[in-house]
């Protein structure tokens, strides 16, 4: 039997358990004597000092939790904003038990990161052995699943693993079995070796410098390297008129972006959502929310092409979870995608947002006189809202909009002429939505089903169309009810 260590952290609730991976950085920077881990970019744990220092710093500490006491999660920009930290150890079976491993820095890169040693720490604690060559005797191979997925031509021991019958496994195999306290099964954690080189991104393609010329017939290769590792790739002409487009125009006020915030340096990923309150000019301001870390600031940005860099400046929830101020540089890269890096590049921070929700199309009062039709974006259809209508040859209804999910939608219509009120299903394909009825759930049950499909009209603001025996359907749009 060894001893299973898990780390935890004193939330206002409760205690918490840290991940498996910082669990496990954190136990091998205990028994090393290393006096401060960070957690993100934000926080770090104390680990220099007794068990009497750190337990006082806190009067909300339970007796029987004091003795396992061990350090002191803190904010990097106020030490004083802390929370307990605590090392549990229990009895667990030695799941790696002539278990041989190995965990090759060629595969890794030229030397193994402090976060391998610590999985090797991690396994011979778990009773397994780690071997530095690659024999019969050993019977998983650890990897980077995006590096081996990156990488080409592959490394030569990943071949000789193949040829020796030895598993490819990801860490995520390591992580996973010491969180269950078990070895978990490996074949969902293998890793594949590529047959091929990866495929440039269409972000990674660079275009001709400043001032020079391209003809539209001009497909030839260029001589930039994307992250195919030196391999040219061609640009077409449809990525030309791309990199000319402007995509600004769905960031505007009463818009909302999901997306996230990755440290793949410390494992770490944070939700959040960016609303935008006001664009004048360039000038962007607007609000962020961090769910998971119950969290809430203001921001101030400059849109400028498809650049948009903006800044987090000021907490109005969860000031203490939060590191202000905060940079941010990112791009436009499609008409709902922003994506760039966070201004501490030490940390090779990351963010990705998408476009979740549009404000309200303007009242017929203040839209343009102009005939053309323009597609009425799927985004209005949010959850909650509620829109009344005429179904022309039929009566009177009302549309409520329950659940959606990209571009399915579920909820109700109520035809309030017949007293009946069916179930029905939605699905949104470009300009089009098709709304189906699926069965009665109050009021005359034999009655008959209807389906039909409607665009916006510009000029009259709602939405018209025909149901499947060609009857006039319409319905306006209004704000959330």
């Amino acid at each position: 039997m060894s001893t299973k260590v898990q780390w935890q952290w004193l939330d206002d609730s409760g205690w918490k358990d840290y991940d498996s991976s910082f669990s496990i950085k954190l136990e091998a920077a205990y028994r090393k004597g290393s006096k401060r881990v960070d957690v993100d970019t934000v926080r770090f744990v104390d680990l220099g000092m007794t068990n009497a220092e750190a337990i006082s710093n806190f009067t909300n500490l339970k007796e029987k939790d004091k003795k396992f006491v061990l350090g002191v999660q803190r904010r990097k920009d106020d030490h004083t904003k802390r929370r307990a930290v605590m090392r549990m150890e229990t009895k667990a079976v030695d799941f790696f038990n002539d278990t041989v491993f190995a965990y090759l820095p060629s595969v890794q890169g030229k030397k193994l990161k402090s976060k391998e040693s610590d999985m090797i720490d991690a396994i011979k604690n778990a009773g397994g052995d780690v071997h530095n060559k690659l024999t019969r005797k050993v019977d998983f191979l650890i990897v980077n699943a995006s590096e081996v997925a990156s990488t080409w031509p592959p490394a030569k021991e990943l071949t000789d693993a193949e040829n020796l019958g030895i598993d490819i496994v990801s860490e995520e195999f390591i992580t996973k079995s010491i969180m269950a306290g078990s070895q978990v099964d490996h074949t969902l954690h293998e890793v594949k070796i590529p047959t091929k080189a990866p495929t440039a991104a269409a972000g990674d393609l660079e275009g001709p410098p400043p001032g020079s010329k391209r003809s539209a017939d001009d497909d030839e290769e260029d001589s930039s390297k994307g992250k195919g590792k030196g391999k040219a790739v061609k640009k077409t002409k449809s990525d030309l008129k791309k990199s000319d487009a402007i995509f600004s125009s769905n960031l505007v006020g009463g818009s909302e972006w999901m997306g996230v915030c990755s440290y793949p340096a410390d494992d770490e990923y944070f939700n959040f959502t960016l609303k935008v309150d006001s664009v004048k000019g360039d000038a962007v301001l607007g609000t962020i929310e961090w769910p998971t870390l119950s969290a809430k600031t203001k921001f101030k940005g400059t849109l400028k092409g498809n650049d948009f860099t903006f800044q987090e400046y000021e907490a109005i929830a969860g000031e203490d979870e939060v590191q202000l101020p905060a940079d941010y540089t990112g791009k436009l890269t499609d008409d709902k995608t922003i994506a760039g890096d966070l201004g501490d590049k030490a940390s090779k921070a990351t963010f990705k947002l998408k476009l979740t929700a549009l404000p309200p199309p303007p009242s017929s009062s203040s839209s343009s006189s102009s005939s053309s039709s323009t597609p009425v974006d799927p985004l209005y259809l949010k959850l909650d809202t509620k829109y009344s209508g005429v179904c022309k040859s039929i009566s009177p209804f009302l549309l409520k909009i329950d659940t959606r999910t990209n571009d399915s939608f579920t909820g109700t219509v109520e035809w309030s002429d017949e007293s009946i009120t069916t179930q029905a299903e939605g699905q949104i394909s470009g300009s089009d939505i098709t709304i189906t009825e699926k069965k009665v759930i109050s009021g005359d049950a034999g009655a008959e089903l209807r389906a039909f499909t409607v665009k916006y009209d510009r000029k009259t603001q709602s939405l018209v169309g025909k149901d499947k025996d060609g009857a006039t359907v319409a319905f306006r749009l209004s704000p959330p009810s």
